[in-house]
């Protein structure tokens, strides 16, 4: 298992991405704040992707995780014989992620510091996931970074994105008539995934109660093997029986 023992200091891309870089790090950071809202156990056992990802994936199938912060849903997977490369931007939860395997042995599980958006992606997946992510992605680069994930997902493998459910994203014009004028991440991933030959599909969830709930969007693509789609993780029934 190969785990980079130190992150390496990453320079995020303009203003934003400073101010988003350390905001995540100082969640991260500060036990006094608690469990960050994003990674909260009661939001991530409820999560549909989190139950897809554990109702599709077998013992010795390969997973890339974009976006992972301390990696909690990555710990479960690896600790049920998924082998897991988990990579993150936040020198904090890299930090801790790495702590924790060091210290528990967890097995099964790479850990990588690197923004997803210059990672190069070594081989292929049977499945790659951006779990929380894509709305803090600049959208003018999101069709390249999902081109590069599907690129490296294998003939009948899957890609697996969940994040709060916002406003469009303005991106400016993107294959007029195919997409919103401004569209949100579903429409640049419909319309890039179905363009190819992949199925797709969104669901939308919510949690919490009146001014807290939250609604979470969950995009699901799989790759055509051989002009036909086979979905040899049995994710379009999970989805059906509503686990």
């Amino acid at each position: 298992m190969l785990v980079r023992r130190r992150p390496r200091t990453i320079k995020p891309a303009g203003e934003g991405g400073r101010i988003v870089m350390e905001m995540f790090d100082s969640a991260y950071r500060d036990s006094r704040l608690g469990e960050p809202p994003f990674e909260a156990s009661s939001v991530s056992d409820s999560k549909l992707a989190v139950r897809l990802l554990e109702s599709a994936l077998r013992p010795g199938s390969e997973l890339l995780s974009l976006g992972s912060g301390r990696g909690l849903d990555e710990e479960r997977l690896a600790r049920q014989g998924i082998s897991v490369t988990a990579v993150d931007f936040s020198a904090e939860a890299v930090s801790q992620l790495q702590a924790r395997v060091e210290r528990e042995g967890i097995p099964n599980l790479t850990v990588v510091h690197a923004d997803v958006l210059r990672y190069r992606i070594r081989g292929n997946y049977d499945g790659i996931v951006g779990i929380g992510i894509m709305h803090v992605i600049d959208p003018g680069r999101i069709p390249g970074l999902l081109r590069k994930i599907a690129l490296h997902t294998r003939p009948g493998g899957f890609n697996l994105y969940e994040y709060p459910n916002g406003k469009g994203m303005s991106m400016g014009s993107f294959e007029p008539g195919v997409i919103p004028e401004d569209p949100t991440f579903g429409d640049i991933a419909r319309a890039l995934y179905v363009a190819n030959g992949w199925s797709f599909s969104l669901t939308q969830e919510s949690f919490g109660k009146g001014g807290n709930r939250i609604v979470f969007d969950t995009v699901v693509a799989m790759n055509a093997q051989g002009g036909k789609t086979e979905d040899k993780f049995g994710i379009a029934e999970t989805l059906a029986s509503g686990v």
